[in-house]
């Protein structure tokens, strides 16, 4: 790789994994978008993984990024556009259970095998020890916002 290619001098390390996010976000949304999810929201395979991977959303409006009215209206279209089932839970009516549609289990599917292919090329590119130490990397990333030791947004 060159050192002075343009994705190196826009604003160092934080430019370099603007321009990679939009790798793996291009090949998901192509390939949901082939296999007839055009609709799915932006961040709606994130929300999917996190519902069916980490049992939960609890980390939805750190790991996006967003407001929690953004996190409602997100959950709203997925609902609507049939990727999620809400589910009112409690005597009171004041849970929520979500839970994947079959649309939804599909569509996570399709976003994880276009995931696995983005991340083997990578490997290829890198070898099997530096796309481990760049995985590393990028979780210790993860870790110090997740554990709030850098400014929000």
């Amino acid at each position: 790789m060159e050192d002075n290619s343009w994705y190196r001098s826009v604003v160092g390390t934080p430019g370099l994994m603007r321009a990679a996010r939009g790798s793996y976000a291009a090949v998901v949304r192509e390939d949901l978008a082939a296999a007839g999810f055009d609709d799915i929201p932006r961040n709606g395979a994130f929300v999917l993984a996190l519902l069916l991977r980490d049992g939960g959303l609890s980390h939805l409006t750190k790991g996006l990024g967003v407001r929690t009215k953004a996190e409602g209206d997100l959950i709203d279209q997925m609902v609507m556009r049939g990727y999620l089932e809400r589910t009112v839970t409690g005597e009171d009516g004041a849970g929520v259970l979500l839970s994947p549609t079959e649309r939804g289990l599909s569509a996570d599917r399709v976003a994880g095998q276009a995931t696995s292919r983005v991340d083997a090329m990578l490997e290829a590119e890198l070898g099997a020890s530096g796309f481990e130490a760049f995985q590393q990397g990028l979780m210790a990333l993860a870790k110090l916002r997740a554990e709030g030791w850098t400014d929000s947004d």
